[in-house]
């Protein structure tokens, strides 16, 4: 068994609660990062999208994750994301996750300009050398210009460089034929899928996990689904897969296509259900208008409520 038998399972792509003002509110990170532990999820990946990363200084990033990290205490993985526009800015940003206490980190390739993949493949070589922890690559395309090639991962792979990936790209062939490299070459590897909508065919493919943005609001559906997975029970898995499908759809807000979007739609929920004290997001970001929140209030409130409530109400049975 390779060294990283304990990366697996559900990893939180944690929000970032905020003050009313746009503040980041560690309190609140605090709380909800206890509040999903107790779920049964397997670790928390800090300062990715899903955490705003965008809108933070190197200093906020690094307290996001000591904060965290000072709440986990052993209890699971924190993969602390570093990813940034050159290789000495993601360095700075691994040292400093380090030190706050992060077990693993991970990375999108440099964004802003774009580079070749040897220049991508050389940028992890690097980070991965300046880091005490093991390093998780993380496949973005969208948000990054370039996919990571086949190729780049296989080398870092086979060099130790990387132990894992993260994939938010979408294409599941590009996924499932890496996973068919990755195994023919017989390399400890693990992999992650990003999508909702794609967790329970990735764990059928040999995926180990999966680092989902709804795992905030509903982190007892995903681990409900994990749990099924790892007992091969495909029935229950594509039971919660469809639960979660359908919230990704219900909180689709008309009209509204950029990213950031989906993030102002998460919080507002999660405020609703009481999970967070505060919808804001980072500007420039706006907050949702009346008319999209009554959308979310019709569409997505009643699903998620509903999948908290199964969730409390199962635990009350097993306690009676």
């Amino acid at each position: 068994m390779d060294g990283e038998e304990g990366l697996r399972g559900i990893l939180v792509p944690i929000v970032l609660p905020m003050t009313p003002d746009g503040e980041a509110d560690f309190d609140k990170l605090r709380e909800l990062t206890s509040s999903i532990l107790e779920s049964g999820v397997n670790g928390i990946w800090v300062n990715g999208s899903t955490g705003e990363l965008h809108s933070l200084t190197a200093g906020e990033r690094a307290a996001v994750v000591r904060e965290v990290a000072d709440v986990v205490r052993g209890r699971g993985q924190v993969v602390a994301h570093v990813g940034d526009t050159s290789t000495r800015l993601a360095i700075g940003h691994a040292e400093a996750a380090v030190t706050a206490g992060a077990t693993h980190i991970g990375a999108v390739a440099p964004y802003y300009a774009s580079f070749s993949p040897i220049e991508i493949g050389r940028h992890y070589q690097e980070l991965a050398r300046a880091s005490t922890v093991p390093l998780l690559l993380y496949n973005l395309p969208q948000m990054v210009k370039v996919g990571l090639e086949h190729e780049t991962v296989l080398r870092l792979a086979h060099e130790g460089a990387a132990v894992g990936i993260k994939d938010t790209g979408g294409d599941f062939s590009w996924y499932r034929g890496l996973i068919h490299q990755v195994d023919a070459a017989g390399l400890p590897f693990r992999f992650f899928m990003g999508v909702e909508s794609l967790v329970d065919v990735s764990l059928f493919a040999g995926g180990h996990g999966a680092v989902c943005t709804l795992v905030n609001l509903i982190p007892h559906t995903f681990v409900g689904l994990w749990q099924a997975a790892t007992r091969q029970d495909w029935t229950a898995v594509r039971s919660h897969q469809r639960d979660i499908v359908a919230l990704v759809q219900a909180l689709q807000i008309p009209g509204r296509t950029e990213w950031i979007a989906s993030i102002a739609a998460l919080k507002w929920v999660m405020t609703e259900l009481g999970q967070l004290t505060s919808s804001a997001v980072a500007a420039p970001a706006m907050p949702l208008n009346a008319p999209e929140q009554h959308h979310l209030a019709t569409s997505a409130l009643p699903i998620a409520a509903r999948l908290n409530e199964d969730r409390r109400g199962h635990e009350a049975r097993k306690g009676a």
